[in-house]
């Protein structure tokens, strides 16, 4: 398995990785503490997901040949995680979903938004759009997460990888920014035609030193169930998602989450808050084995390897 750490990447193999004392538990629940504990951001939520997709590696030397997982931060390699899940990929989840996992389908949802970057304040923000009346108007305005630690589970050759994100989710820094972004977007949309406005880099639409990055349209379906680990079930929340961006034709991403573990995750931000934020005193688990502490994390760890495996197994 790689586990990512900001610019830091390490290797680990096998079982021992995943035990509960490991190494990547560890850094994640470092990862998580950090992030509740900041003072310079105010995060309202910390969220846990995870992507099934492929891992690659990139400023590998031809000469470096097949290279072992635990030598990659010395070589000093590239990461990059991609999302697409191949459409024989996607059936064979959703046979293994709605068939031996005894997952239901509760919903789909249509969404589209606009992805815009300013390139001053280097930040971006996620415009979404209500496009079903005659006039386009905004539903909501985000900026990036904070991106507390990555950590990917490598599987075979030929098949899928899971990458698991902590993410941050606060008030948005840039506020005043990105209102006048959604606005000259909404403007632009109603003046020129939403395929026009998303065919076009948005430069003269769109107020000085901001461009557009992606203009997205996103079905999704989701699917809730718990699966089995060991003795213990864990509930589950999955979200196959087909994307329409201008990067080629549509493609299928395939994301989950925890509900269980990101109400832990909740409380653990609560506590550091209560605490005033300061990370002088530690939060319940973070060094045992209790919420967010390392077993903690290494059972979360577990359980979304094992969802993983039985993915690829189904084919």
């Amino acid at each position: 398995m790689q586990a990512s750490l900001g610019d830091v990447a390490a290797g680990y193999y096998g079982a021992g990785a995943l035990r509960r004392n490991g190494p990547v538990a560890k850094a994640i629940a470092g990862a998580a503490q950090a992030a509740a504990a900041r003072e310079d951001l105010s995060l309202r939520r910390l969220k846990l997901r995870f992507n099934l997709g492929k891992q690659f590696f990139f400023n590998l030397h031809p000469s470096a040949g097949h290279v072992p997982l635990d030598q990659l931060q010395e070589l000093g390699s590239r990461h990059e995680f991609c999302n697409t899940v191949p459409s024989h990929r996607v059936r064979a989840l959703v046979e293994l979903l709605t068939g031996p996992a005894g997952f239901r389908k509760v919903g789909e949802k249509y969404s589209t938004s606009a992805h815009v970057v300013n390139e001053r304040l280097n930040a971006k923000f996620i415009i979404g759009l209500d496009t079903s009346a005659p006039r386009v108007t905004v539903t909501k305005v985000s900026t990036s997460p904070l991106r507390a630690h990555y950590t990917a589970l490598l599987g075979g050759p030929s098949q899928l990888d899971l990458r698991l994100k902590l993410h941050g989710y606060g008030v948005p820094t840039h506020d005043s920014m990105a209102q006048p972004a959604a606005q000259a977007v909404v403007a632009a949309c109603n003046a020129i035609g939403i395929e026009a406005f998303a065919e076009s880099a948005g430069d003269v639409h769109l107020p000085v030193g901001m461009r557009l990055a992606t203009f997205r349209r996103k079905h999704k379906e989701i699917y809730e169930g718990a699966f089995r680990v060991g003795n213990k079930t864990v509930p589950l929340k999955i979200s196959i998602k087909t994307l329409r961006d201008g990067k080629g034709g549509p493609r299928t991403e395939v994301s989950g989450t925890l509900p269980a573990a990101n109400a832990d995750l909740a409380e653990l931000l609560a506590a550091a808050r209560r605490r005033g934020g300061g990370g002088e005193e530690q939060a319940e688990g973070g060094a045992g084995g209790e919420r967010c502490g390392t077993a903690w994390w290494a059972a979360v760890l577990r359980a979304v390897a094992a969802f993983a495996e039985a993915v690829n197994a189904q084919g």
